[in-house]
């Protein structure tokens, strides 16, 4: 079950100096190729790539600031830059990692604390196209080493909003509630849920998510910080966050025997700010909650 993997998903950031074995390489590498040939929300095909942790053979391993200790593999992707692209890149990779967590292997989102020069000679990136994020791959550690631990409570990994502070009904002034609306949520129930347990940059949890229950619709949006420090590598890191959010919604959704799809019309929501960007819609059929 998609709900399950998502539940047991973790950043790995110490990962056993074993390297993966042969089926397992194999098997990620097969599991990139059918994910690269897949297609976002907005209609944009990733072109994967898994690379050695020493990607140019330098025999200097990635630099990643002494956050990731031992990863025996990265996957990554070069796209242009745009919002769009990010926001697929953001939902594919999301696939991948999910897939991964089924098999026990390891994975942590990467998108500000890597040295992208260290890839761009791998990957060959043109002029307006960007590396977005990487993601190392391994077998995890049974125990998380001392800087492990500090990153995770600096970033309060752990904590996550309350739904009150994430999910509305009808409009920005009504916190939608798991009990007191739950015939309105039906079975988005963990949908919903798998927003909340999403991983996101410095996990600020920007997305925002309204149910319009009369017209079948969820309509998603995130609180975009442009003073956030990712934006400064010339790119909304944010939009990765989103796409995040879509693939979590939209995969537990359907797991759960949910009919939707993904439309693009900007609602007649009043947000609460300017910073509050419209991402996409979630139609669905009402019979089917």
């Amino acid at each position: 079950m998609i709900y399950k993997k998502i539940e047991k998903r973790t950043s790995v950031r110490t990962f056993q100096i074993k390297p993966l074995t042969e089926v397992d390489k194999l098997w990620i590498r097969q599991t990139i190729e059918e994910i690269s040939k897949e297609k976002g929300p907005f209609r944009n095909q990733i072109h994967f790539r898994l690379l050695n942790a020493d990607p140019n053979k330098s025999g200097k391993p990635v630099g990643t600031y002494g956050l990731i200790k031992n990863a025996q593999s990265y996957i990554t992707g070069v796209i242009p830059n745009s919002d769009d692209q990010l926001c697929d890149f953001g939902y594919l990779m999301e696939k991948i990692i999910i897939r991964l967590t089924g098999k026990n292997i390891g994975t942590c989102w990467l998108g500000g604390t890597f040295k992208r020069e260290n890839f761009k000679e791998a990957l060959t990136v043109k002029e307006g196209y960007i590396i977005p994020a990487v993601v190392p791959v391994g077998y995890a550690m049974d125990s998380r080493s001392s800087v492990e631990k500090a990153m995770r409570l600096f970033a309060k990994s752990n904590s996550r909003q309350d739904w009150s502070q994430l999910f509305f009904l009808s409009d920005f002034d009504t916190p939608l509630e798991k009990e007191e609306h739950k015939n309105e949520i039906g079975n988005l129930t963990d949908a919903f849920e798998s927003v909340r347990l999403a991983p996101s940059a410095s996990n600020k949890q920007p997305w925002k998510m309204v149910l319009d229950f009369e017209k079948s619709n969820v309509y998603v949006y995130i609180n975009e910080n442009p003073n956030y420090s990712g934006n400064k590598m010339g790119f909304k890191m944010q939009r990765i966050d989103a796409g995040i959010a879509l693939y979590h919604f939209e995969a537990i959704a359907k797991e759960n025997g949910i009919n939707g799809e993904w439309e693009f019309n900007i609602p007649s929501v009043k947000v609460p700010s300017e910073n509050y960007q419209y991402i996409a819609t979630y139609h669905f059929d009402r019979q089917s909650t």
